[in-house]
């Protein structure tokens, strides 16, 4: 059901909230990093949370554990539930943030793209028809955050795509156009690509 996608949640606000342990100036989902996301299915309310839970070592690369759980309240049944829905693992890698998925590391974001690019979307899922996105560099820059200056991207992408960043705020008028930010990620949107046009086993729903 189109409702059950994290990608056609009715967005209320978008909480972005990040905790550091500033370990370095630029460093990605440090331990203790979380991020909110409200979330909205019909008479369910609550939000979906992902926090750097621990570090780890995958092929001798050193990663980030990022656990996504999911926290809501069902107006019919007057419940609270919550619970954990699955797990991320995060590397970087110089310019690039890295995500584990089925076997292998594959590039999520890249700051050191220029504009004009084209980036691979990489897929968090196995679908036969439904494999991959990609998305053209539109710009770049710099942006305060906490008193600190940091890159950004933005990323045009094309709506049709099995898999896209989610943009609840665009930045570019008239295009899907996505914000991916250092330290922070997708600023647009839900952190991870989400896929498209499907019904079932959606992001933040399991």
């Amino acid at each position: 059901m189109e409702t059950r996608k994290i990608t056609k949640l009715i967005v209320l606000a978008l909480l972005l909230v990040i905790s550091y342990n500033l370990k370095a100036q630029t460093e990605f989902a440090p331990v203790g990093a979380e991020w909110y996301y409200n979330y909205n299915n019909f008479a369910t309310r609550g939000y979906v949370k992902i926090k750097s839970e621990s570090d780890t070592i995958i092929d001798s690369v050193f990663c980030k554990k990022l656990v996504k759980s999911i926290h809501v309240y069902d107006f019919i049944s007057d419940k609270t539930s919550e619970g954990v829905f699955g797990s991320e693992y995060i590397a970087q890698l110089n310019d690039s943030i890295m995500i584990y998925f089925d076997g292998e590391f594959k590039k999520l974001y890249d700051f050191s793209a220029e504009i004009g690019d084209t980036l691979i979307i990489p897929e968090l899922g196995h679908y036969e028809e439904f494999t991959y996105g990609n998305a053209v560099v539109t710009g770049k820059g710099f942006m305060e955050f906490e008193g600190k200056s940091l890159r950004y991207i933005d990323l045009k992408q094309d709506e049709s795509a099995p898999w896209q960043f989610s943009c609840y705020h665009n930045y570019d008028n008239g295009y899907n156009t996505a914000r991916i930010c250092e330290k922070i990620g997708n600023i647009s949107g839900y952190l991870l690509p989400e896929k498209c046009f499907l019904s079932d086993d959606e992001e933040g729903v399991k």
